[in-house]
């Protein structure tokens, strides 16, 4: 028989429980965007390339044809898009702007190398992470887009390479599973590719969205926390090495953002998990600088179609500037979440967000808007806003979202969202 003490507890607990029922299990997921850290290593040069190829293979708006398998004789094959007609393209903009297009692509003018000192390469590899750690140690699952391939000897064809150290830091501030699927995986080669797999074997942290072949590339990985499942995948929508760079049935590659494999992949993940989380590195920016936060209306097409097919979260990323927030039918797209940190900075770069993700067994249970530093020396060590400039970011935030019809509630330093 219960003591009137037990008696007493359990009803305070009913109390304040209420007619919603016994408190329930949570977990939060926070992600961040780009992480790339291999230039902080390199010595400034006027000679060497830092970037990508200046925007010559950009097109207007942002937002390239999405690269699509099709089935031949039960055979799946990539199908190249191949990339529109340029010259007319640059030519409108040479008579809208009245300028050549040298002057024009200035995305990449006046880029600065940060000049860090370290005393060792576990410094090196923490330093990124030093300001930003507690925000995900504290969650249950961190994730990150790794753009960049982890190895410390394959052939560098790209401009990224980042030693293997560099999961020391990954593994001091708690990240869980990063993916893989982005536009700079092959900067050095399918060797690179293989390191940095190995390597994050290794140190215990999940990827997706790169692989062997195409089916380990469109592999989910499940992370359980208080019983709670939630899957992850990644797609890319172009590779700077080109179409090659793609995973096919017998190749190593990134998974493409093909729309009939990704609602494939969430059916089977929901058999699997009680939440899918999707990563897609895509829609990148504008010649225009002042157009560079502009969302194209094929990616909220894009998106919302993917969202019907049970995606819970989409995760976006590649414009290297934040972009708008969306909550359709109650899940969150983030179009872009911008970076988290760089080790390069380029002057029309601004502060970006981690959000915050709460999840019950069967629901989205909040969703919250973290700014952080992205400006100057701070996107080499990314910190939480406060103040002013905590609400100049979500002010931007939520004039950006406000067309796709969300409202961001501002309460101290934090936007949060609500969830139908």
């Amino acid at each position: 028989m219960r003591s009137l003490k037990q008696f007493l507890v359990c009803q305070i607990m009913f109390a304040l429980v209420g007619a919603q029922g016994m408190a329930k299990d949570t977990i939060t997921l926070v992600a961040a965007g780009d992480v790339e850290w291999s230039g902080a290593r390199v010595a400034l040069d006027s000679s060497l390339v830092l970037y990508d190829d200046g925007g010559k293979t950009m097109l207007e708006g942002g937002w390239q044809p999405v690269p699509r398998y099709f089935a031949a004789d039960k055979f799946p094959q990539y199908l190249e898009q191949g990339n529109p007609l340029l010259a007319e393209y640059f030519a409108s903009l040479e008579v809208e702007y009245g300028a050549k297009m040298s002057a024009i692509s200035t995305v990449y003018q006046d880029q600065t190398l940060y000049q860090f000192d370290y005393d060792n390469d576990i410094e090196w590899a923490t330093h990124p992470f030093e300001k930003i750690a507690p925000l995900y140690s504290q969650a249950d699952i961190a994730f990150i887009n790794l753009e960049s391939p982890l190895s410390d000897d394959a052939y560098q064809v790209g401009v990224f390479r980042t030693p293997t150290v560099f999961t020391k830091g990954m593994t001091y501030a708690g990240v869980d599973v990063a993916a893989l699927a982005n536009n700079h995986m092959l900067d050095a080669e399918r060797a690179g590719l293989f390191d940095t797999m190995a390597a994050l074997d290794a140190a215990g942290i999940a990827y997706v969205g790169a692989g062997e072949n195409l089916a380990a590339a469109r592999q989910p990985k499940v992370i359980e926390r208080k019983g709670i499942k939630v899957a992850f995948l990644a797609y890319t929508q172009y590779e700077n090495s080109g179409p090659g760079a793609f995973a096919n049935p017998s190749r190593a590659g990134v998974a493409p953002l093909d729309p009939d494999l990704i609602k494939a992949d969430i059916e089977a993940a929901k058999e699997i998990a009680d939440h899918v989380v999707l990563s897609f590195h895509w829609d990148i920016y504008h010649f225009d600088v002042s157009k560079q936060q502009d969302l194209h209306p094929d990616a909220v097409t894009f998106a919302r179609d993917i969202i019907d097919a049970g995606a819970d979260v989409i995760l976006g990323h590649g414009p290297h500037l934040p972009r708008a927030i969306e909550v359709y039918n109650g899940k969150p797209i983030f179009y872009s979440m911008g970076h988290l940190f760089f080790s390069i900075n380029l002057p029309h770069w601004m502060d970006n967000y981690v959000p915050r993700v709460e999840f019950s067994k069967n629901a989205i249970e909040s969703l919250e808007i973290i700014p952080v530093a992205g400006t100057g020396r701070g996107l080499g060590q990314p910190y939480p806003l406060t103040g002013k400039r905590a609400k100049a970011a979500l002010d931007n935030l939520q004039g950006l979202s406000e067309e796709l019809g969300t409202k961001i509630a501002i309460r101290g330093d934090r936007g949060f969202l609500s969830t139908p």
